[in-house]
């Protein structure tokens, strides 16, 4: 309010002292105001008064006594009565104690004849005062309404500002991806089922996000309107309470959509549809709610056509949802080497641009179902100074590139397979914390509690080593 305040009266005062008009009329006094303008250019003093005031009906009698009539404001205002001590008039007391003091006063004034044309020059330059500030109150509330078209006008049709983008950066701040449960063909199918606790537990360790992936291709109508089941939206609606009431920023993540990368010319319509009802439906839901307009494009889904259909989806998104966060990712998998292909409109500032982090992957996913996997059982990782390095150059690019782009960047993935031995998950992962957090990227650690999980669902509770070296990764590089 203070800033909203601050921001309306700065091009008053500037009008103001433009057009010579006074600073303010707060604190000036009724009486003094109409007194200055009698314009009397005779020397008048008055008595302060007897130290102990009398009745008022006394001081009405010796007023009628002397003056056949009762002192009045017009009256002091034309100079009939000489101008008034100003400490008296200023002395910090209730209203009523006020107008017995100025009575005093008066009663005990002498009193100056004025002429009739002393009079109506009084009055004229009365009327005059009185036109100078309804036109100033006139001009106060012009620039106020200004002011206030503006601030919609801003707010419809600039999307935020890159401030805005980083303080709903920020919020994301410490993450983890409820992986492998709605991004499954069902929930549930690959093991994993959100519970309430799920969230709790979330809070509880330190982290201030969650990001969802969500496989909404596969509960859709495959014709136009593409309509969604509704009891798949209960489903998700659910997720988003769960998180919000935890005190968590969620970001729905559309996830696994094979098809577009298959024949992405054929599927544009339908994801298009898709976010159309994404976005209406969740209109109204809290700002700590953001979009993640598709994981990984790659395949036939290259970096041009890419760029062409997330232009139309975030289109499509803006139209009910002008003020949403909307997280977006480069081709290649998010790869953090094709930052440099992604454009992003530059009259949205209210985007978040995301990469993905599992270098060196012979690493990161040995004896995973990815192909090949299986041959790089037993490699480690030691942060020796060659593969710090490999790291700090990484991030150093996409810190790079976020600097020349003004967009913040959130790290939304990045963890180990299980197989890989503990000492190293716990040293990579600490480093890459590190490394994120030095730059001012927030993230997202994969994931939750499945192959690569930093909780155990079974004993249920967090993988001491996994969980020190997100939490400490993150605390060592706090502002």
């Amino acid at each position: 309010m203070a800033f909203g305040r601050a921001l309306v009266l700065w091009p008053v005062r500037c009008i103001r002292v433009r057009l010579g008009l006074p600073s303010s009329e707060r604190h000036q006094r009724p009486v003094a105001t109409l007194l200055s303008l009698s314009g009397t250019a005779e020397p008048m003093t008055a008595s302060r008064g007897p130290a102990v005031l009398p009745e008022e009906n006394a001081l009405a009698g010796r007023d009628s006594e002397r003056h056949g009539s009762r002192l009045t404001m017009r009256g002091m205002a034309c100079g009939r009565y000489p101008i008034l001590d100003s400490e008296a008039m200023s002395e910090p007391r209730c209203k009523k104690y006020k107008l017995r003091r100025i009575s005093a006063i008066l009663a005990s004034a002498p009193v100056t004849p004025r002429s009739r044309q002393q009079d109506l020059s009084a009055e004229a330059a009365i009327g005059a005062r009185q036109n100078e500030l309804r036109r100033w109150r006139l001009v106060k509330g012009c620039v106020a309404i200004v002011l206030c078209g503006l601030v919609v006008c801003a707010g419809a049709l600039g999307y935020g500002s890159e401030r805005d983008a980083l303080s709903h950066s920020r919020l994301l701040g410490r993450g983890i991806n409820l992986g492998n449960a709605l991004e499954a063909p069902k929930e549930g199918e690959w093991g994993v089922t959100l519970k309430p606790e799920y969230f709790h537990e979330i809070k509880q360790a330190g982290f201030n996000s969650v990001r969802v992936p969500i496989r909404w291709s596969a509960h859709a109508a495959t014709q136009s309107p593409y309509t969604i089941d509704a009891s798949f939206f209960d489903r998700i609606d659910w997720v988003v309470n769960q998180a919000l009431s935890n005190d968590l920023v969620i970001v729905l993540d559309l996830h696994h959509y094979y098809q577009m990368e298959k024949d992405p010319d054929q599927n544009v319509p339908r994801l298009i549809g898709l976010w159309r009802q994404i976005a209406e439906h969740y209109r109204n839901s809290s700002d700590h709610v953001y979009f993640e307009l598709l994981n990984e494009p790659s395949g036939q889904l290259s970096d041009e056509k890419w760029q062409t259909v997330m232009s139309e989806v975030l289109r499509t998104i803006r139209e009910s949802n002008p003020n949403r966060t909307v997280i977006i990712g480069p081709g290649y998998w998010n790869s953090l080497d094709h930052l440099a292909n992604l454009i992003l409109p530059k009259e949205d500032n209210n985007i978040i641009v995301t990469f993905h982090y599992y270098i060196p992957i012979q690493f990161t996913f040995q004896g995973s179902d990815y192909h090949g996997s299986d041959k790089w059982k037993g490699t480690t990782w030691s942060d020796t100074p060659q593969e710090h390095s490999v790291l700090e150059q990484d991030f150093d690019k996409a810190a790079a590139w976020a600097a020349q782009n003004h967009r913040p960047l959130y790290l939304g993935e990045f963890g180990s397979y299980q197989v890989a031995d503990m000492q190293s998950r716990q040293s990579w992962t600490q480093a890459v914390v590190e490394a994120a957090q030095k730059r001012g990227f927030s993230w997202s650690y994969w994931e939750f509690c499945s192959g690569f999980g930093a909780y155990d669902p079974v004993a249920r509770t967090w993988r001491a080593p996994l969980l020190r070296a997100l939490m400490q990764g993150a605390s060592a590089t706090q502002n």
